[in-house]
């Protein structure tokens, strides 16, 4: 045998060896593809209690242009006011409203509870301005929106100094 004849055939040998062993190695990659690895994985979603309060418009205006002796209650334009909830279960939310104090113009004032208010909408209440207490303007139950309107009205007096008076009233919306 010549090197040549060697050199010959091993170089017909090399092909074959070549094709059987990627042979094998398509078999094995079958092999595993054939036994798919499944895995689990748990999704959580954390849904926490939110609550908020929104309002058509953030004044009222209550004009009291007296024209006659009987002075009658000036009532505003009725504010729209909005709850949302989301809460655990059956929860109970609770909207409260309470004066900052007196109305006020430079040195006069005028009690807070010469206003107040009647309220539309589901669970809401009509109610009397304070500053030692909130007053309980709506409360429902479980999640969900409420929309009512509340209307103050103030009540006029001819012994009031000419002014304009302010006050702020402080809304409230809690859950447990």
């Amino acid at each position: 045998m010549t090197i040549y004849d060697f050199y010959s055939q091993a170089c017909r040998r090399r092909p074959t060896l070549a094709i059987a062993s990627l042979g094998i190695l398509l078999w094995q990659a079958g092999a595993q593809a054939q036994s798919p690895l499944a895995r689990t994985v748990t999704v959580s979603a954390v849904i926490g209690s939110h609550v908020k309060v929104t309002f058509d418009r953030s004044s009222v205006v209550l004009d009291s242009q007296a024209t006659t002796d009987t002075l009658p209650p000036v009532q505003a334009a009725p504010l729209t006011v909005t709850a949302k909830a989301r809460v655990a279960g059956n929860d109970r939310i609770v909207l409260t409203v309470q004066a900052d104090g007196a109305f006020v113009s430079g040195t006069d004032t005028i009690p807070e509870s010469m206003l107040s208010w009647t309220a539309t909408g589901t669970g809401f209440r009509p109610g009397t301005a304070n500053a030692n207490a909130a007053k309980m303007l709506g409360s429902w139950r479980g999640s969900g929106v409420w929309t009512g309107s509340q209307t103050y009205t103030f009540q006029d007096s001819w012994a009031y100094a000419a002014g304009v008076y302010a006050l702020i009233m402080t809304y409230t919306l809690s859950a447990p």
